[in-house]
């Protein structure tokens, strides 16, 4: 998923959200995990309000919720991993060192933060 994650940003975002089913087979119990993201403390609808906003902005630093993807797999590997968080990034930063990405990226992250 990490190594997704860093090479497929067209699809998969570290900015996302990730879900979850992990399967125990010695409880023979499935927990789910929804890695939605969490809403800034000071994200209130005041703030919103005062600030010239009838609704949280999709897009930009007030967007609703703060990415998920990377609390949801730092979730899954401290409840239910056996790999140190170096062994589970190593194969997924040589896999992403030298890949190609798309011009419309960057393009799109610049457009972003000048809403």
């Amino acid at each position: 998923m990490v190594a997704a994650t860093s090479t497929m940003w067209d699809s998969l975002s570290w900015g996302g959200e990730t879900q979850a089913l992990i399967y125990n087979p010695h409880t023979q119990r499935v927990t789910g995990i929804n890695a939605l993201g969490v809403a800034p403390t000071g994200a209130t609808a005041e703030f919103f309000m005062r600030n010239g906003f009838r609704y949280p902005p999709a897009l930009g630093p007030l967007a609703a919720v703060t990415p998920g993807t990377p609390g949801g797999i730092m979730t899954m590997l401290a409840e239910y991993g056996r790999l140190s968080l170096a062994d589970v990034l190593g194969p997924a930063i040589e896999l992403a060192d030298g890949y190609p990405s798309k011009r419309s990226g960057p393009t799109a992250s610049k457009n972003t933060r000048r809403r």
